[in-house]
């Protein structure tokens, strides 16, 4: 467990340095008119916040990645924030001109060995969701149950399931490799079947084709703490309301805190607002 307590508070100092970086890069996009960035993190009920987050931009690309650190102890947080600074390193070499699929290909799998070598056998993992933006194009890619929707004109329109046994169950319903009587049994469960930290680790959920952003579209990312406490209309009334992304994504995590869950876990919202873009 020193050696957990250890690492945590390693990867907190290098946690501090990024953010002092990306707060510059925060305020050098925001007067270039192209992006407003809005973040929330909440401990909820928990004893220990392992929610994580990270964005970082260069030229006309934009990377930002939410995590949910999961496991006893310590373990959760250090899984959380050494995939995001994972993200952040690897994002530092990204190349637009190679493509999203090529670099969430990479990052989540560094990730996961990452993790594996930072907790050497300690239970932890992490569930993370990463965008690039690059000019008006968003790709995504997800491990876990992070959630990512875009507001556009009054409607939050999902973009991704999260990889939860459910969506699992019904994809190989429509494939025919499992029976109806396997999906009766596991139609219900919200359990994740995929997340950073194992050794068995393949599957990221990403988009084959870039969505192509609008000006003042909001692109979220959501842990479970959040949208499985409230609905997408609260959040929807939120997003509709004046004011900057930074003030809505707090207000966000207010409303939560408000419905006074008894084990109320993390949460963590992102909230990207595209002021201007690119044709």
């Amino acid at each position: 467990m020193d050696i957990i307590f250890t690492t945590v508070i390693i990867l907190l100092l290098i946690s501090l340095a990024v953010a002092l970086r990306r707060l510059f890069i925060f305020s050098l996009e925001i007067s270039k008119n192209k992006y407003e960035i809005g973040v929330s993190l909440d401990i909820g009920k928990r004893q220990l916040q392992a929610d994580a987050y990270s964005f970082q931009q260069m030229r006309d690309s934009l990377m930002a990645v939410l995590v949910d650190g999961e496991g006893e102890m310590y373990s959760g947080k250090a899984a959380a924030l050494t995939t995001a600074r994972t993200f952040t390193k690897h994002y530092s070499h990204y190349n637009p001109t190679s493509g999203s699929q090529i670099f969430f290909d990479k990052v989540f799998k560094s990730a996961n060995r990452n993790i594996i070598n930072v907790l050497k056998g300690n239970n932890g993992y992490a569930m993370a969701g990463c965008v690039l933006i690059d000019e008006n194009r968003l790709g995504y890619g997800v491990a876990g149950n992070i959630k990512i929707a875009i507001y556009r004109k009054g409607d939050l329109i999902a973009i991704n399931e999260g990889q939860l046994l459910n969506v699992l169950t019904k994809e190989k319903l429509n494939d025919g490799s499992i029976g109806e009587g396997v999906v009766k049994r596991l139609i219900h469960s919200k359990k994740v079947y995929s997340f950073l930290g194992r050794d068995d680790y393949e599957n990221t959920e990403f988009n084959e084709s870039p969505i192509t952003l609008k000006k003042k579209d909001i692109v979220v990312l959501m842990t479970d703490g959040i949208y499985e406490s409230i609905n997408w209309k609260d959040i929807e009334n939120i997003l509709s309301k004046t004011g900057n992304v930074e003030k809505k994504a707090k207000m966000i995590t207010s409303l939560v805190k408000d419905k006074g869950i008894k084990e109320q876990d993390n949460m963590g919202v992102i909230l990207i607002k595209v002021l201007k873009v690119h044709y």
